[in-house]
């Protein structure tokens, strides 16, 4: 068991040595200090658990060595108890003020004078061991924040494999725990839509095992182009891609003709493995969309509201009429930089299914060949 330690102060070599036998007799550790610039050095480099201080002393007297000890960080907790010989009501109350915490006057009592030593050696104890525990609370507390940013890091690395990130931003949100049924934006964006040709009769030959492994493996190398073109994936369609371009519509005309040039080296694979080539159909619109949250409180998912999205998709539909894999609309045409425009060519004005509105389709050629 470590022993506490006391400092006494006083510049009366007799009162030091009884005072310090008294102490010593009791098992505590004793240090001695003869005048206040002795006790201050002593006290900042050995952090005793009790000082007591005699009041007159030459040149630093023992109010301003506490008070000294008191303005310093290091030494403001240790507890002192004034020893002195005045018994004045001015000199307790002064002494109290500047911050010892008991005064006893000499000539004293031993018996009282050990009492109130151990009582306020306990109550230091107390208070190292409050400090203590603080410290370890404050640690746990640091290690649960980093558990919990941690666990809440993993959780949104996860959950963005069907919550994309730039969902979670354009709703203003920091998690998908922050996310509520009903969230919701309306502003322009782009939508695309792709969707691979004839792939019905292509999985009729294929395993339900092969047929996964085939969407898979194609929307493996779609995926990244439209990531790269700043594209969010709201959802896959079996093996149909809608995604949304919420920051220009070059950026979904780029993405397309990324993946129609991605498309041609991955056939070229297929070819190699024994498998069909195989062909895929774009439509692209922009336009005014609900962007949010629908569901029930046990399932919810995000998804796009507006005309916008049916127009997208007659689009790609209209793919198949005019044998072309890209068609954009008007709306996305006007939306588009000059670099673009020039690859375009206005194809025809057709009614969207299931809407009196007639439109103007354009086709993006960029990935013809030279021939073409």
């Amino acid at each position: 068991m470590i022993k506490n330690s006391i400092l006494i102060v006083d510049d009366v070599p007799m009162i030091l040595q009884f005072i310090s036998a008294m102490l010593a007799n009791q098992g505590y550790q004793v240090h001695l200090a003869t005048d206040g610039k002795m006790a201050l050095k002593f006290a900042d480099e050995t952090l005793p658990d009790l000082i007591l201080l005699d009041i007159h002393m030459p040149g630093m007297d023992g109010y301003e060595t506490c008070e000294r000890l008191k303005a310093n960080e290091k030494t403001r907790d240790i507890p002192v108890i004034f020893v002195s010989a005045l018994d004045d009501t001015f000199d307790k109350v002064k002494a109290f003020s500047i911050g010892g915490v008991d005064y006893i006057t000499k000539p004293f009592e031993i018996k009282e004078v050990l009492v109130r030593i151990k009582t306020h050696l306990s109550l230091r104890n107390l208070q190292k061991r409050l400090e203590e525990k603080n410290k370890q609370l404050e640690a746990y507390a640091r290690q649960l924040e980093e558990l919990q940013q941690e666990r809440l890091y993993l959780l949104n690395q996860a959950y963005e494999r069907f919550v994309p990130h730039q969902l979670l931003e354009l709703l203003g949100k920091k998690s998908v725990v922050d996310i509520n049924l009903g969230d919701q934006i309306e502003r322009e964006m782009t939508i695309l839509f792709s969707d691979i040709r004839g792939f019905t009769s292509i999985s009729e030959k294929m395993t339900p095992q092969d047929n996964f492994d085939f969407i898979n493996t194609y929307v493996g190398q779609m995926e990244p182009i439209i990531h790269q073109h700043k594209g969010i994936i709201d959802k896959y369609i079996g093996d149909a891609i809608m995604a949304l371009f919420p920051y220009g519509a070059d950026d979904a005309v780029n993405s397309a003709i990324a993946m129609l040039k991605k498309l041609g080296r991955y056939n070229q694979i297929l070819q190699t493995a024994g498998l069909p080539a195989i062909k895929i159909g774009i439509g692209i619109h922009t336009g005014t969309m609900m962007l949010g949250t629908i569901g029930g409180q046990k399932r919810m998912d995000s998804t796009v509201i507006s005309d916008a999205v049916n127009i997208a998709s007659r689009l790609e539909d209209l793919t198949k009429t005019y044998g072309t894999p890209l068609l954009i609309s008007e709306a996305t045409y006007l939306k588009l930089s000059d670099t673009l425009k020039p690859n375009t060519r206005l194809l025809a004005c057709e009614r969207v299914k299931g809407k009196s509105k007639y439109i103007n389709i354009f086709e993006v050629f960029s990935t013809d060949s030279q021939e073409m």
